[in-house]
């Protein structure tokens, strides 16, 4: 219902918890927001920066047993929506303040790339980590490639746009292109993408998100290193 609101869209994953923001006026009751917690990522770059410890657990333990111990300790925020007319007065605030601590993983995180519009991540207590990409450097290479062909960086996700300025552009040039997505998608395949592919991948491009975590002092576990500086 409120998917709509939501600047992402598509699938979340593997859901593991939801909860609902709901506010009664006038004796009706309106559904004001939803969190949508998941399983985590087997593998992050952002989280290892946040908790060193878990390069030396995942040496320690193997793949197998490390990918255990994560889904284990972690839940991720893959989604947190207001509906427009309650946004503004905390909602999403609220609804994190008060379902992080009914999950059954101590650790809580989450990765979003419009945080730093709306911190509210942090206001519900998250600690945002600050942590080196390198898909984001080959991102930002294929921006500045992307202005030197003449498209607009700030326009790439309209499709119809990027149809009509690639379509300008010569074979060498769109090689260029696909090879800068081959890398930050991390493609295997040889051979280059095709238009459509391109178009698809360029319409996708997003701003390294921000990493945040929580931490349930109340849940014991293994993982009890502390958390990077910011």
């Amino acid at each position: 219902m409120l998917a709509a609101f939501h600047y992402i869209g598509g699938r979340v994953g593997y859901v593991r918890r939801i909860f609902r923001a709901v506010v009664e006026l006038d004796d009706l009751r309106e559904l004001a927001g939803v969190v949508v917690y998941t399983h985590p990522y087997s593998e992050l770059s952002a989280r290892n920066h946040a908790l060193p410890i878990l390069r030396q657990l995942r040496r320690r333990l193997g793949r197998k047993r490390f990918v255990k111990l994560i889904d284990e300790n972690f839940s991720r925020v893959a989604r947190i929506i207001v509906h427009p007319k309650f946004r503004g007065i905390g909602v999403a605030v609220k609804l994190l303040k008060e379902t992080m601590p009914l999950l059954d993983t101590p650790y809580v995180e989450a990765l979003a790339v419009m945080a730093k519009y709306n911190p509210f991540f942090e206001h519900a207590g998250m600690k945002r980590v600050e942590y080196r990409s390198r898909i984001q450097n080959e991102v930002k290479k294929l921006l500045v490639k992307l202005q030197e062909y003449g498209i607009q960086p700030n326009r790439i996700h309209s499709k119809r746009y990027l149809r009509r300025i690639l379509s300008q552009l010569n074979r060498r040039e769109l090689k260029s292109i696909s090879e800068g997505l081959r890398r930050i998608k991390m493609l295997r395949e040889k051979k280059d993408l095709g238009f459509e592919a391109i178009v698809e991948f360029l319409s996708k491009l997003r701003a390294k998100p921000e990493y945040f975590i929580w931490r349930d002092p109340r849940k014991p576990s293994i993982i009890n290193g502390d958390l990077a500086k910011t």
